[in-house]
């Protein structure tokens, strides 16, 4: 009897094991100019025209669960000034786009840009562009 539950025990670890869930990872960061119905990429640029007051940023992630955490940090390296910090999560568990968008009412003046982001305090990817 004994060595029954031993192997059962055994059995149900290493199933346990096989069926853990695929850690977080970020895919892919592409720059937008605007987003589709699907909240997918659209319009993918490195270079954006000098009248743009808003700029997207969309995330591909897969296994996200909600106690994940995305942050993008853009910059203006030209003055190496931060312009703004987001922070996102998502409701449900799965693969699938964050998006982030930043807005300058203004426009956003012409020079080199940076966005970085960050998975759970980690940096991931960064992505240079600029407004011209």
């Amino acid at each position: 009897m004994k060595i029954k539950i031993v192997i059962l025990a055994v059995c149900f670890a290493l199933l346990s094991v096989g069926c853990s869930p695929e850690p977080v990872s970020i895919e892919s960061i592409h720059l937008l100019e605007s987003l589709d119905e699907e909240m997918g990429t659209q319009q993918q640029t490195g270079i954006l025209p000098a009248e743009i007051n808003n700029i997207f940023l969309s995330v591909k992630v897969n296994h996200i669960t909600p106690e994940d955490e995305i942050k993008v940090v853009w910059t203006f390296l030209d003055t190496d000034n931060i312009i703004d910090e987001q922070m996102s999560s998502v409701d449900q568990a799965g693969s699938g786009y964050v998006n982030f968008n930043i807005h300058i009412a203004e426009g956003f003046p012409s020079g080199n840009y940076t966005a970085d982001v960050y998975l759970n305090g980690t940096h991931e990817q960064k992505l240079d562009f600029s407004v011209q």
